[in-house]
């Protein structure tokens, strides 16, 4: 982010914050797994394009330079806002945009910024009704962490209650977002209403660093992360993946 987009973040925060945690009645657990300094790349699961990088920059100290799909920077209000953001506008059929957009990314984590990335993409966004399941992982995350030699930090969003509102039509979806579930159904949209956002420990990817980055490895951190996300959304081993009583190595420890 620049100086400009991070005075106009830190307003935003600082005034719409209280508001936006009343609300929607967001509880924080484990913002202090947070680094103070230094680059790290939070993930976690994701359902609702616009709630959910809210509940993640109004609950941590530290701004968030955030990857997001391309398509949402068609959509003039999210456009806006994103641009403010700074948004790295992802490209997710992969090609040299999409190698650019990581390598923006890996620069920002080097330069100490925390970045977040949802790695589920647009997949839970489509399937509103697997509320309860943290899908697969795009495996981008790990890439841009083992580049950048930062943490990742995992995080769980929990809604105890959502209220599901008409879908947009498709007839509008569509001048947007070109997407054959969209195009036919609309967007879903649901509003969250009580929150728990989790955040869990820095998982130290060192122990690869000096390794060749391949395909078997990004699906072995990706399959770990995954899980510790999943954990944390269900409350499982607090003692490993939030408070670090217990000490977790994703290369040796099964999760």
């Amino acid at each position: 982010m620049n100086v400009n987009q991070l005075i106009i973040y830190d307003l935003i925060k600082w005034f719409g914050g209280p508001v936006f945690s009343t609300l929607l009645r967001v509880k924080c657990e484990g913002a202090e797994n947070i680094p103070e300094t230094g680059g790290g790349i939070i993930v976690g699961n994701h359902r609702q394009p616009v709630l959910d990088p809210m509940i993640v920059m109004f609950k941590i100290e530290r701004p968030v330079t955030w990857g997001g799909n391309k398509d949402t920077f068609n959509v003039p209000f999210f456009r806006v806002f994103a641009r403010i953001f700074g948004v790295v506008p992802l490209e997710m059929k992969g090609g040299k945009k999409a190698g650019d957009a990581l390598d923006a990314l890996v620069e920002a984590a080097k330069e100490g910024e925390i970045v977040g990335l949802f790695p589920e993409g647009d997949r839970a966004v489509l399937g509103l009704a697997k509320a309860t399941r943290v899908m697969n992982f795009h495996t981008g995350f790990a890439r841009v962490a083992l580049r950048a030699r930062v943490p990742v930090i995992p995080s769980a969003i929990i809604v105890h209650e959502e209220i599901h509102l008409p879908n947009i039509p498709p007839f509008i979806t569509r001048k947007f977002w070109d997407h054959p579930v969209f195009n036919e159904t609309g967007h879903p949209v649901t509003v969250y209403n009580r929150v728990t956002f989790r955040v869990g420990r820095p998982i130290d990817l060192g122990e690869f660093y000096d390794e060749p980055i391949t395909a078997p490895m990004l699906n072995k951190i990706s399959g770990k992360v995954r899980r510790v996300v999943n954990k944390l959304y269900e409350g499982e081993d607090m003692d490993r993946f939030m408070t670090g009583e217990t000490p977790f190595d994703i290369v040796n420890d099964r999760v």
